[in-house]
C-alpha cells in the first residue's frame, strides 16, 4: 500500500485525480545554483534540450529568421545533442542563418551559459515540468515559451516573468522576442522577477514538502 501519489504541478491535480485524497503536488527542485545572474545585456538568446521533434527546434529556427530581419545583431544559441542535428543544420543553411543560429552541442553547466545570455526561448510542443525553464529563471533570464500541454504554465507568469505564447503561433512568438530585445528595462525587470520566483523551487524549500 502507498500513502501518496506525487505529481509535479497543480495542473495535474485535476481531471481523474481531482479531489483524490492521496494526491500531493510537489514540484521538482533546482539544485544547481551558479550564484551568477544574467545582466540581460548580451545580444544572445538561449535554449537547451534534446535535439528531438518534441522540442520543436525547427519551429524556433523559423521564428529566429523573423527576429533577425529586425535585429540581425542578435544570436540564438541552441544547446543539446540528438538525432535531429543534421536536420537543424540543414534548416539553418536553407534560411541563411549560419551567423545567427548556433548549435552549441553539449554542456555540463547550462546555468553558466544561461547567465551569459539575455533571453530564454522554448518552443516545445509538450513539457511535463520544464526544468530547463526553471534553470533559466534561476539566473534571471526572462522566458518566452509556448503555452504547451504540461506544467510549463505553472512556471512562467505571463507578462511578469516572461510570456506564454499560443502553441505554434510563430508570428506572436517572434513579436514577443522582439519586444524584449527592444525594451532592455522590461527585459531586466522580468529577469529580476524570474530570479525571485525561482527561489520557491530551491531544494531547501522542496525537501520539507516531501518530509
Amino acid at each position: 500500500a502507498y500513502d501518496k501519489v506525487v505529481v509535479l504541478t497543480e495542473k495535474e491535480n485535476s481531471g481523474s485525480w481531482k479531489n483524490w485524497k492521496k494526491l500531493a503536488v510537489i514540484p521538482n527542485p533546482i539544485t544547481h545554483w551558479t550564484g551568477a545572474l544574467s545582466q540581460c545585456e548580451e545580444k544572445v538568446a538561449i535554449t537547451a534540450g534534446r535535439l528531438a521533434p518534441m522540442k520543436n527546434f525547427v519551429g524556433l529556427i523559423n521564428i529566429w529568421a523573423k527576429v533577425v530581419k529586425q535585429h540581425p545583431d542578435w544570436v540564438l544559441q541552441i544547446w543539446g545533442t540528438g538525432d535531429m542535428q543534421q536536420t537543424l543544420e540543414t534548416k539553418i543553411k536553407q534560411l541563411g542563418l549560419e551567423r545567427h543560429v548556433c548549435l552549441m552541442g553539449y554542456t555540463n553547466n547550462i546555468s553558466e551559459k544561461m547567465s551569459q545570455a539575455s533571453l530564454m526561448v522554448l518552443t516545445s510542443r509538450s513539457e511535463s515540468f520544464s526544468l530547463v525553464t526553471l534553470e533559466a529563471m534561476s539566473v534571471g533570464l526572462p522566458t518566452i515559451v509556448y503555452n504547451c500541454p504540461g506544467g510549463i504554465s505553472s512556471l512562467v507568469k505571463d507578462g511578469e516573468t516572461g510570456y506564454l505564447v499560443p502553441l505554434d503561433d510563430e508570428d506572436c512568438f517572434a513579436e514577443r522576442v522582439c519586444q524584449l530585445i527592444e525594451d532592455s528595462e522590461l527585459r531586466k525587470k522580468m529577469g529580476a522577477a524570474c530570479a525571485k520566483e525561482s527561489k520557491k523551487y530551491c531544494i531547501e524549500n522542496i525537501i520539507p514538502q516531501w518530509m
